[in-house]
């Protein structure tokens, strides 16, 4: 989706709402150019919108790592440690994160944990301030909420996976799963507290998802 915008040659994007025929444009040229001005306009709207998305994600980790880290350190100041087993076999998320976290301090790699975060947080702000100098310079639109632009793209994702498989026009074994994949963290990232904040259909958005 990136790729797709950042290789549209003009910059800004043109505005689809401003969209005049030129010159000695035949209809068909004419539809066809503008359908590409729309489809430039939503991927990049869409491109922030996961961004900002994934900017979320990033930190909540950053901040998860290193609340843990400090609770730890007050705990076990000499690292020695150990954990039960059987304490992960609990579905809670505390459970989970200390499991997790277990591992990365047993293996060493908290700091990677961190590290990765943190460039995955730069590199989403980065691109996402980029992508956000390409929109058109005035946005005459309508509002389109971060959520519905979410899952329009899971939509899109699933449909590609599903056309692709069943045409069998992957073009590597695993490109069907991935897409399916993308769909689905799409999908789970609509439970993000950064989309649902005002939400007032949250219990049923939920419970759809889940099925």
């Amino acid at each position: 989706m990136y790729d797709y915008v950042k290789a549209f040659p003009q910059k800004p994007l043109p505005d689809p709402a401003k969209f005049s025929r030129r010159e000695g444009e035949t209809d068909r040229l004419a539809a066809r150019r503008k359908n590409a001005d729309i489809q430039a306009e939503y991927n990049a709207m869409t491109c922030v919108a996961l961004y900002m998305l994934l900017m979320s994600f990033s930190q909540k980790g950053i901040d998860k790592l290193r609340n843990f880290h400090e609770h730890l350190q007050m705990r076990d100041p000499d690292g020695e440690l150990e954990v039960s087993e059987g304490f992960d076999e609990g579905s809670s998320s505390s459970h989970a994160c200390f499991v997790v976290m277990r591992v990365l301090k047993w293996s060493g790699s908290g700091m990677t944990a961190l590290s990765w975060f943190k460039d995955h947080f730069i590199k989403c702000h980065d691109r996402a301030a980029l992508v956000k100098t390409w929109l058109p310079a005035q946005y005459t639109g309508p509002p389109t909420f971060l959520d519905q632009l979410v899952y329009d793209r899971a939509l899109l994702l699933s449909r590609t996976a599903a056309r692709k498989e069943l045409l069998d026009q992957a073009s590597a074994p695993d490109e069907c799963e991935k897409l399916y994949e993308e769909s689905l963290w799409c999908l789970y990232a609509l439970r993000d507290d950064l989309l649902q904040a005002d939400n007032p259909f949250l219990d049923e958005d939920r419970s759809t998802i889940s099925i």
